[in-house]
């Protein structure tokens, strides 16, 4: 899934919620796209039948940045991207798609390097 638009800076906070509802772990990646810089990778493991959220703001080398996402995995997630901003938390939800879209990989497939 590719979610657009994010900001990870000091006046937005963006953060994602990936659910794993099958029986089985998954293996996933969220890939921040910067607006200057290389992509920054962030492997996962979202354990069966739960939700993960992620913070970019607490990865190494994702401080003020302004971002898109894309999320792959072995197993079909659903994947929710919230944004906020100002000090009463206004902010905006967004899905990475609005139609059942399954992004895989293969599951003998490994995370880091692509």
């Amino acid at each position: 899934d590719l979610l657009a638009e994010g900001a990870a800076t000091p006046t937005f906070d963006v953060r994602y919620a990936l659910l794993n509802p099958t029986p089985s772990a998954a293996l996933a990646q969220v890939s921040w796209l910067r607006a200057n810089g290389a992509p920054v990778l962030h492997p996962l493991t979202v354990p069966a039948m739960s939700r993960v959220s992620v913070d970019p703001k607490v990865v190494a080398g994702m401080t003020n940045e302004e971002i898109s996402a894309v999320v792959e995995s072995d197993v079909p997630l659903v994947v929710d991207r919230t944004m906020t901003w100002d000090a009463t938390a206004y902010g905006s939800p967004a899905r990475g798609t609005s139609t059942a879209c399954v992004s895989t990989m293969p599951s003998d497939a490994r995370l880091a390097p692509w």
